[in-house]
């Protein structure tokens, strides 16, 4: 198989002497430059399949954000993931880089396993180029958007900081208008091959959300801070062993494991975001983000039972439990049928029974 080739723009040689090291391990092929132009003439000589750009280059803060602009006018690079690497304070430009066409980011200084968990999800240019061309514009800048949010989120929580809840919370206005709009399964189509599974559940836990509440005829407030939740319900997963969270298949004492323990980092991080929201928005997102593993039976990590789950928390978990049946975890080319697993949720003791009819209608048949 011919080895993928990785441009990387960087200013600053021991960023590209790092970056280096890790492609060569992983077998990429390395060309590294330190300005737009140089990059300009390897990219004229071909065979690039991924791209690495800071997004300051040389004392210019919007040169990787006009690299990737004018790299995006040319239908040859339509198809080739771009990545940008940015520093805590730079979230509007990394919003502005994914807006003219970046794919993803990665945040400075960079962790070396997260870069080269970056480089091999990313290196896939087949699989990458076949899910974007599948997406119109729209479809595309949405999961541009969401997925750069979201993985800004989970390196901020990660690093004991408080996750940008303003940001994550604008961005889900395209979210919201592809519910509105009943796009939403052709948006979701395309991520479970492509994203890592936790940035792919989330997306999909806080498109159903904004979906169910959209279709209980919720005003757009309410289905923003219900999406907002569900793009953050888990983020405790930041502060986790990624060995563990990309185990193909989990015993069921390790699914146990990781609900207690991602929960209890939940409960860590998210009271900082909910204490200076309105009250409404703080409910919700505590409600989702802390309590969406919880059972009416009081058989959930936190033992809530009855009233003391909130109609968010209940719909929550029923969204939850749904997407794991529908895309379990380890298992490759197939997918349980919608209907199969609309019984399974319906038989499932500890559901709110109505919420769960409701659901299964709002979502229509197979």
């Amino acid at each position: 198989m011919e080895r993928v080739t990785i441009l990387h723009l960087e200013d600053q040689g021991f960023m590209r002497s790092l970056v280096r090291a890790i492609c060569e391990n992983l077998n990429f092929h390395y060309v590294g430059v330190a300005s737009h132009e140089k990059a300009g003439e390897v990219l004229a000589e071909g065979n690039i399949q991924y791209i690495l750009s800071d997004i300051s280059i040389a004392d210019d803060e919007n040169a990787g954000i006009a690299f990737v602009d004018k790299l995006r006018e040319d239908p040859r690079f339509h198809g080739v993931p771009v990545v940008m690497l940015t520093k805590f304070g730079e979230e509007q430009a990394f919003r502005s880089a994914i807006e003219v066409g970046a794919d993803d980011y990665l945040l400075k200084p960079v962790p070396a396993n997260r870069l080269r968990q970056g480089l091999e999800r990313w290196s896939r240019v087949v699989e990458a180029q076949v899910a974007w061309t599948a997406l119109d514009r729209r479809q595309a800048k949405l999961l541009r958007l969401t997925l750069g949010t979201l993985g800004h989120a989970f390196d901020v929580a990660a690093r004991g900081g408080d996750p940008p809840l303003e940001l994550v919370r604008d961005n889900c206005f395209d979210l919201l208008q592809a519910a509105a709009d009943d796009q939403l399964m052709g948006v979701l189509g395309t991520l479970r091959q492509e994203f890592a599974r936790t940035f792919a559940h989330s997306l999909r836990m806080a498109a159903y959300l904004a979906f169910y509440a959209h279709s209980m005829n919720c005003g757009r407030d309410r289905m923003r801070e219900m999406a907002t939740a569900g793009l953050l319900h888990d983020i405790g997963v930041s502060r986790m062993d990624p060995e563990f969270i990309d185990k193909a298949v989990w015993t069921a004492k390790e699914t146990k494991w990781f609900e207690a323990t991602h929960i209890s980092h939940n409960l860590e991080i998210v009271p900082k975001l909910a204490k200076h929201q309105p009250p409404e928005t703080s409910t919700i997102l505590f409600a989702v983000c802390c309590h969406h593993h919880e059972r009416l039976d009081g058989s959930g990590p936190l033992a809530l039972q009855g009233e003391g789950l909130s109609t968010e928390a209940r719909m929550a978990a029923i969204i939850d439990l749904f997407l794991n049946l529908r895309i379990p975890r380890g298992v490759v080319g197939f997918a349980p049928g919608k209907a199969a697993v609309c019984d399974r949720i319906a038989q499932t003791p500890g559901l709110d029974g109505a919420l769960v009819a409701d659901f299964i209608a709002s979502i229509g048949p197979e």
